[in-house]
């Protein structure tokens, strides 16, 4: 599926990882990716991904074809605007313009999760969140990827 690719392409992106940190160095030992919605109080800084729409890109009589097109939003949160800035742009380095097979791990084989024909960057936004210790700062990238599922 291609959320598991994107998530396995974010996850292994050393860009990213040197601002998110690792599961062994983050306090809350996560990859700093969350689906959808963060945890409360999880450390700064990280990303929460969700899809935002898709559809097929090839329709005919005889049915859907198997090229997708779907949009990602990708908030960047940070303790400082520079922090969100910085995250946004590691991530934009990761995923706009990659092409090819993203691959997963199925009972620890390689197995490709999705093909991925293009991806585009689409919308960057900056926002201030109040919070009940502070403020933190977000950037959302909005990504737009053609892909066709492998349903691995």
């Amino acid at each position: 599926m291609l959320v598991e690719g994107i998530q396995a392409v974010m996850a292994a992106d050393t860009g990213l990882q040197s601002i998110l940190g690792t599961p062994t160095t983050r306090s809350d030992k996560s990859t700093g990716l969350f689906p959808t919605q963060a945890p409360d109080e999880v450390p700064e800084p990280w990303i929460v991904y969700s899809q935002v729409s898709g559809s097929p890109l090839q329709e005919a009589y005889a049915g859907t074809g198997r090229l997708f097109t779907s949009r990602w939003r990708l908030s960047c949160y940070g303790s400082s605007y520079k922090q969100a800035k910085q995250l946004a742009r590691a991530l934009k380095a990761c995923l706009v313009g990659i092409q090819g097979p993203i691959s997963i791990l199925v009972s620890n084989v390689p197995t490709v999760a999705a093909q991925v024909e293009g991806s585009w960057l689409r919308l960057e936004l900056d926002e201030a969140e109040p919070m009940l210790k502070g403020t933190v700062f977000v950037t959302h990238i909005d990504v737009m990827i053609n892909y066709i599922d492998t349903d691995a």
